[in-house]
């Protein structure tokens, strides 16, 4: 068994648009991170965190229990949607007044500068 990274990255060819997916120990996929390009630097827009019965074994996707996505915005508003495997509906709720300074990315200057976007602490 290979080991599992913490997270990897995929990017349009300009980094206009960064995916940051972060793995658990047993590789399934816990947290994917959407940054864009708003007022020439990156934004985190979309942070969407998988929940598991369990983090020591491998689930894919479709086997979560739970699914939760907050969206951002730069003027500090933003939702969050949670759909828990076992309800039928999605709740949504709103917010506001979120300090998402640090949301924002300087553009990236070196090749190999991820970790600043890459690290993430659910």
């Amino acid at each position: 068994m290979g080991v599992v990274p913490a997270y990897t990255l995929s990017m349009s060819a300009q980094a206009e648009d960064v995916r940051v997916t972060h793995y658990t120990p047993a590789g399934s996929i816990e947290a994917v991170l959407d940054y864009e390009m708003t007022e020439g630097r990156l934004f985190l827009m979309q942070v969407t965190e998988y929940l598991y019965p369990d983090q020591d074994r491998y689930y894919s996707q479709p086997q979560c229990t739970a699914v939760r996505s907050f969206f951002f915005r730069p003027d500090g508003t933003g939702d969050l949607r949670t759909n828990i495997s076992a309800a039928e509906a999605v709740t949504v709720e709103e917010f506001s007044g979120v300090d998402v300074s640090r949301h924002w990315v300087d553009p990236i200057t070196t090749w190999g500068d991820w970790d600043r976007i890459g690290t993430y602490n659910p």
